[in-house]
């Protein structure tokens, strides 16, 4: 993954940007998929709720914690 990364920063014309939204759209897609293989459709609002709340409670303090420590 890190060799992945490295190479797409360093194509001209390269923005981080676009690699975040690309991560994020994919793991959303993918806990999408397999919730959707255990859980019949009518759940969706109750997993994307999950989602939510999970992201809410852990995004912002892992990102904050992370950034400080390779700021270190």
């Amino acid at each position: 993954m890190t060799d992945f990364i490295n190479a797409e920063i360093g194509r001209p014309g390269a923005d981080i940007n676009h690699m975040l939204i690309g991560m994020a759209a994919y793991f959303m897609q993918m806990h999408a998929s397999l919730a959707a293989s255990f859980l019949d459709a009518d759940a969706v609002d109750a997993v994307v709720a999950q989602f939510q709340a999970v992201f809410d409670r852990t995004y912002r303090g892992h990102f904050v914690d992370s950034a400080k420590e390779l700021a270190a």
